[in-house]
C-alpha cells in the first residue's frame, strides 16, 4: 500500500486500530440486535409486506458479513503489521 505523503505515528495507528475494532463490534452488535427484534416480530406478524421485508433483511445481513470480515482483516493484519514495523523502527531509533 502506498504511504507516500502519509504521516504514520504509533499513536495514530493504535487509535485507528481501536476505531476499526469498535466500528466492527458496534456494527455487529446493532445488526444482531435488529435481527433479534425482527425475529420477535416475525413470530406473530404474518403480513406479506413484512415477510418480504424480513427476507430482504436476511439477505442484506448475509451481504454485510464480508464487509465485517474485511474490516477485521484490515485491522488485524494490515494495521497490525504497520504498528509492529513502527515499533521496531522506533526501537532501532532509540539505539542510534
Amino acid at each position: 500500500m502506498e504511504t507516500e505523503g502519509l504521516v504514520l505515528d504509533l499513536q495514530t495507528i493504535e487509535k485507528l486500530r481501536e476505531d476499526f475494532r469498535e466500528l466492527s463490534s458496534n456494527l455487529r452488535y446493532r445488526l444482531d440486535e435488529t435481527n433479534d427484534s425482527i425475529d420477535q416480530v416475525a413470530k406473530t406478524w404474518q403480513d406479506d409486506n413484512f415477510q418480504k421485508f424480513y427476507e430482504m433483511f436476511k439477505k442484506d445481513k448475509e451481504r454485510l458479513e464480508p464487509l465485517f470480515q474485511r474490516v477485521d482483516v484490515f485491522e488485524q493484519e494490515f494495521l497490525t503489521d504497520i504498528e509492529m514495523n513502527l515499533r521496531e523502527y522506533l526501537a532501532l531509533q532509540d539505539t542510534i
